[in-house]
């Protein structure tokens, strides 16, 4: 991960903070080496709103192009 992390910054120029976990999958292991690696947070595929009190477990809001404004406030408030 560290590897990975300091490639994608070399090569693009840009900072590389978050993590996105592959499939989802992640366990209390994986979570250390996220820490460890230098990032801040890490996205999984769970279902809902991200939570500042678990950065290494942001959840997600899944928005189709045929949500439209009035789907994406609907999800946002379910």
């Amino acid at each position: 991960m560290t590897r990975s992390r300091a490639a994608l910054r070399s090569r693009f120029g840009v900072r590389v903070d978050f993590f996105c976990y592959p499939a989802g999958r992640h366990d209390a292991r994986v979570i250390r080496a996220v820490r460890r690696a230098g990032y801040l947070g890490a996205t999984t595929t769970i279902d809902g709103l991200a939570r500042p009190d678990e950065p290494y477990e942001l959840r997600r809001v899944r928005v189709s192009g045929s949500d439209g404004v009035q789907g994406l406030a609907e999800k946002l408030q379910s």
